[in-house]
This record gives structure tokens, sequence and C-alpha cells, in this order.
């Protein structure tokens, strides 16, 4: 498949939606191929669990090559409120625990 594929996150305070989608050369309008939405957990790791899974899902029905970009959507991530791990941490630390678990996956 030469499909060059998009995914989109978008997490909320009730739901999260994980899309993949496409658009033809030249048209800035995507196309949405398949959305998955479930509850956003009220427990930060399992939340972030749930993304990761439902994302990986999409890469695998897409292929790893087909998928071009990754974007995030996640209203409030300015202020450090999330209760990981009995701390506070910040948008950008979720990020970057979301990329170290990445690097440790094969």
């Amino acid at each position: 498949m030469n499909e060059k594929i998009y995914i989109g996150i978008d997490i909320g305070g009730t739901k999260t939606a994980i899309s993949a989608g496409n658009s033809s050369a030249g048209n800035a309008e995507v196309k949405i191929l398949k959305k998955n939405a479930f509850p956003t957990d009220s427990n930060v790791q399992t939340a972030l669990n749930n993304i990761f899974n439902e994302t990986e899902k999409l890469i695998a029905e897409f292929g790893k090559e087909a998928v071009q970009a990754i974007g995030i959507s996640c209203g409030g991530l300015t202020r450090a409120y999330f209760d990981l791990y009995g701390e506070q941490i910040s948008g950008g630390e979720v990020c970057a625990r979301a990329e170290k678990r990445r690097r440790k996956s094969p």
C-alpha cells in the first residue's frame, strides 16, 4: 500500500479519539479512514496505555511505512496537573515519558 497515512490523537477529559486519515496531493482536506473513540481513563498511566495500544493497532492496520506523522491534541496540558506516580508533572513530561516507552518497544 503506497497510501500516506496521518494519525491524530485527541485526548479529552471524558473521551479520547484516535483517527487515521489521508489526503490527496495539493489538498489540505484530510479524509478520515478510521476512528476509534473510548472513554479517557481517570488514571493517567491507564489512559496513556490505552492511547498507545489503540495507536499501535492503527499503525499495524495501515502499515508502519505508510504512517507519515502523528499529531496530538490535548486541551489543558499547559498546566502541570497530572498525578502520575504520585508526582505532579507537565504535559511535556507526559510526552517525554511516552517517548521513553516508545524507545523501549521493539
